[in-house]
């Protein structure tokens, strides 16, 4: 019994510790909530085939992505990320898809097809780029200077408690923030999307663990509990509290 206990605390000793490692206190309503009282928005940005275009068009989408650079009055983040990408559903796809061809023909030509893509796969690993804009959304000073703010600070709690507090207040100034750089760059002829709750998930997750299965949904189920909460704002405060 004793023993249990202690694998129970290591557990949740270990739980804490890559929590602090990460910095992200929640992830909800498609936020992230930094330990130092940030709010973060990520959008998953297309790619255009830059080298494709004629002169004039890349002039054209250079010239609208310096204007979008200098309309912006706040910082953002540009990340680009490589993956390696999965081919195994895609192969499980071509497997199902020659046995349904209603020809001999057509099945071979399926099956000659995967196994090129095979063949190609043991070449060296693929790799898909995934391109991303973080936005961050600060309502209190992420650290306090003078006297009367570190007065404040300690009765008014600490930076993340109070963004947990004023949550959703805090949530409609980033979202202007996420509308303007969406409109910019679709002026430069970029689709953005802001990603999900489960989706910031996956991405964290793949940030930290790039060889883990988990970048396609596979596992995503089972390391959730480490990057968000299910009580509201005034309960995880409590929690944050005791």
């Amino acid at each position: 019994m004793a023993k249990n206990e202690q694998n129970k605390a290591e557990k949740q000793k270990g739980l804490l510790a890559t929590q602090q490692i990460v910095g992200i206190a929640d992830i909800r309503d498609n936020l992230m909530v930094t330990n130092n009282g940030e709010l973060r928005a990520v959008l998953k940005v297309s790619g255009v085939n830059f080298d494709l275009y004629e002169k004039r068009d890349q002039e054209q989408t250079i010239y609208a992505f310096q204007t979008f650079l200098n309309s912006l009055n706040f910082p953002i983040q540009i990340l680009v990320q490589s993956r390696p990408v999965n081919l195994e559903p895609y192969l499980q796809k071509l497997k199902d898809l020659g046995l349904k061809q209603p020809t001999e023909a057509l099945r071979i030509e399926t099956y000659e097809y995967m196994e090129f893509i095979e063949q190609l796969s043991r070449l060296g690993t693929i790799m898909d780029k995934h391109f991303y804009v973080v936005i961050s959304y600060s309502s209190t000073p992420i650290t306090p200077k003078g006297a009367l703010q570190k007065l404040q600070f300690a009765f008014s709690g600490t930076p993340k408690e109070i963004v947990l507090q004023h949550f959703e207040e805090t949530k409609k100034k980033i979202i202007e923030r996420v509308q303007v750089v969406a409109g910019g760059l679709g002026g430069a002829g970029l689709e953005a999307i802001q990603l999900s709750t489960p989706e910031l998930i996956e991405l964290m997750f793949s940030c930290y663990n790039p060889n883990s299965p988990v970048y396609n949904g596979a596992l995503l189920e089972q390391y959730e509990h480490l990057f968000t909460t299910k009580a509201g704002p005034e309960q995880e405060t409590k929690q944050i509290n005791e």
